[in-house]
């Protein structure tokens, strides 16, 4: 449909009254934030359910997500004091920097702070596993 054929359909109040709803759903629109879907990696560190969250990385969720607060989920991870979770994030990626490292120091969990520092997250896991929780 054209602009002409827009035009003589519409009486000018018509086309006003078009414009304006146009114009203000633009405005009113833009401005509007999309509310973000809730993080399953984010949300399954929060209530510390660690199949959950080895679920979601082996969907692919990256283990490099932010928290809304600007947390990665390995720092919340090391602040839940959560060997298992901390094992998986960097099982798929994630590598500890020196905040996360001075964090784990800080919650003064020596396996984290082992597992951290060296990376070595496959006895961990095999824990996790012996244990029947995976």
């Amino acid at each position: 449909m054209h602009f002409e054929s827009i035009s003589t359909i519409l009486s000018a109040n018509s086309w006003t009254l078009v414009m304006i709803i146009a114009i203000g759903l633009y405005v009113f629109g833009k401005n509007k934030k999309t509310k973000e879907s809730p993080n399953i990696l984010i949300e399954s560190i929060i209530s510390n359910n660690v199949t959950s969250l080895a679920a979601a990385l082996e969907a692919n969720c990256t283990p490099h997500t932010k928290s809304q607060s600007g947390h990665s989920a390995l720092e919340l991870a090391i602040a839940k004091n959560n060997k298992y979770m901390v094992a998986y994030l960097m099982k798929y990626g994630a590598a500890p920097n020196s905040k996360e490292v001075n964090a784990a120091i800080k919650n003064n969990n020596e396996e984290i702070i082992s597992l951290v520092t060296t990376g070595e997250h496959a006895a961990i896991l095999n824990e996790y596993s012996l244990a029947g929780c995976r």
